[in-house]
């Protein structure tokens, strides 16, 4: 598992060539699963926060080494709103929080939320169960919207990682 710092809204060319080489190292390349964790999101996932400086700028540089480096899905924090989607081919994972925000183009969404990720190297898939930090309750991803339109490129909700 990398881990990218991403604390500014671009990703220069180094971060890019780090990433390459970690995820062409043979111990990466053993994995059944590889998955990159970052701060700013790809893609804008929360209204308050989808605007330059709180998504990755020349994030599909970005992408590119990820799909080059078969990732199986970029995991972000930042924007406090829980979205399991795929952007182009890649998966992503807004990871929510506590302090949940709104999703871009749907008031009255937000919510405080935990997340279980459930990682399946053989089968080269993850899964995700999902809690209201509030009241324990299960959140399925189906009653997420099916698609967020934010700075970066549109996000297609998804029910796993494959």
């Amino acid at each position: 598992m990398a881990s990218l710092d991403a604390s500014g809204s671009q990703v220069g060319a180094a971060a890019q060539s780090w990433l390459a080489a970690q995820l062409a190292t043979p111990q990466a390349r053993r994995a059944g699963v590889r998955l990159v964790l970052g701060h700013l999101p790809l893609a804008g996932v929360s209204q308050g926060k989808n605007r330059p400086g709180e998504v990755l700028r020349d994030a599909l540089a970005l992408r590119t080494v990820m799909g080059k480096g078969k990732v199986l899905a970029y995991i972000h924090g930042h924007h406090a709103a829980f979205y399991p989607g795929r952007l182009g081919p890649l998966n992503v994972l807004s990871s929510g929080g506590i302090g949940g925000r709104d999703y871009v183009g749907y008031p009255g969404t937000a919510r405080s939320t935990v997340n279980l990720l459930n990682v399946y190297p053989s089968a080269g898939r993850a899964t995700f169960e999902t809690f209201d930090a509030d009241t324990g309750a299960q959140v399925p991803s189906a009653r997420l919207p099916a698609r967020l339109s934010g700075l970066g490129g549109p996000l297609n909700r998804v029910d796993d990682f494959r």
